[in-house]
């Protein structure tokens, strides 16, 4: 396990954990995953560009403080808004191919067009309505940051990048 400072375009800076190897070791079991892996697993390699990603909205009206039905400060509320999102994905693992159990093909190759309701219920109380095929590890933190006005918003940015640029 390594640390990666991830720099983006805008001048945020942060830490993120990251693979060092995506082998798979004996027994499925992958370095940077601390429990084993199911058997037909994969896990897949990510472009480094696509492990740090930051994404900063607009500044926008806030629609809650439009309609006025919230009001964040003492005074005069806080009509703009803006989101912030920083996501790192590690990897992504996903199933190597699609195996179904021998009792859950016959349950399914047993429904047909004259199958009732309530057998049909009967396989998806049983069996459930749909399976985790892939996934992506990582971490994702958002933000939201209200201001008094655009004025506002533009000066504590030009400040933020002073102190980014250190």
């Amino acid at each position: 396990m390594g640390i990666r400072l991830c720099i983006r375009p805008s001048g945020v800076a942060y830490l993120s954990s990251f693979i060092s190897t995506y082998r798979l070791k004996q027994k499925n079991v992958m370095n940077g995953i601390p429990q084993q892996l199911p058997d037909g697993m994969v896990v897949s390699a990510l472009p480094s560009e696509s492990h740090c990603q930051e994404l900063l909205s607009e500044p926008i009206p806030d629609p809650d403080y439009l309609t006025g039905m919230v009001n964040f400060s003492e005074v005069t509320g806080y009509p703009m808004v803006q989101h912030w999102k920083l996501r790192s994905t590690q990897y992504h693992v996903k199933l190597n191919q699609k195996t179904l159990s021998a009792v859950f093909s016959h349950a399914i190759h047993s429904l047909d067009g004259a199958t009732l309701r309530s057998d049909f219920a009967s396989v998806l109380e049983e069996f459930g309505n749909h399976y985790i095929q892939e996934a992506v590890y990582g971490f994702e933190e958002t933000c939201t940051i209200w201001f008094p006005n655009r004025s506002v918003q533009r000066q504590l940015w030009m400040e933020y990048q002073d102190i980014s640029k250190g």
